[in-house]
């Protein structure tokens, strides 16, 4: 992966809406954690009786509003993993922005392209086997 140069600065500027969206967000949860019992349950888990991907992603929502990164990482833990890639992501967009000198993007080959494709794949077919586990033990 190369490192330069930042030629589009929306993705770092989004990181801002989506800050203020988290934080709305833990707070509502801190406040009120049945409000999401309000969201529709998973249509997967309700008719075949499997769980998927994004199962537990409620109370790991929950845990991780409340910073418990444990209990988030039990209950699902693509979610949080994402949820701290996001957390780095905002954390440099906050920086670069106060430091224009380190406004910087990655820039993968079209082999790491693939790669990163794979990696993801893979990330979300290890959590449906997880959650299926959990939910079956």
């Amino acid at each position: 992966m190369k490192l330069i140069p930042e030629r589009n600065r929306l993705p770092r500027l989004l990181a801002f809406p989506y800050l203020a969206i988290a934080a709305l967000t833990a707070l509502i949860l801190n406040l009120r954690p049945d409000v999401l019992q309000l969201v529709m349950p998973c249509q997967l888990r309700k008719l075949l009786g499997l769980a998927c991907p994004t199962c537990g992603g409620s109370t790991a929502a929950v845990a991780l509003a409340r910073l418990d990164l444990l209990t988030a990482l039990r209950a699902n833990p693509l979610l949080t993993v994402a949820a701290g890639f996001l957390a780095l992501w905002a954390t440099y967009a906050t920086a670069a922005t106060l430091q224009p000198a380190w406004r910087r993007e990655l820039v993968p080959s079209a082999r790491e392209k693939v790669v990163l494709r794979l990696l993801g794949m893979a990330l979300i077919v290890g959590t449906w086997v997880y959650e299926i586990w959990r939910l079956r033990g």
